[in-house]
């Protein structure tokens, strides 16, 4: 299963859901849903982030880290 995208930089996990951070080409973020299978690919869950890498990026010009923040009520 692949992570959606170039050089995974950054995973990050809550629940039954992770998200994972390619630093690489373009860069993304793709979701998925943690089964018993492995991971899913959530459906609409993978989004660019724009950026103008090499395949392996230098660190100093690429992100570095994907979280989740605390759900308000």
């Amino acid at each position: 299963m692949g992570s959606g995208g170039d050089f995974p930089a950054s995973i990050t996990v809550s629940g039954g859901i992770a998200y994972v951070m390619n630093a690489g080409g373009a860069g993304s973020v793709q979701g998925f849903r943690l089964t018993a299978a492995g991971p899913a690919p959530l459906s609409d869950a993978h989004r660019s982030l724009g950026l103008d890498n090499k395949r392996v990026p230098l660190f100093s010009s690429s992100p570095g880290q994907v979280a989740f923040t605390p759900r308000r009520s």
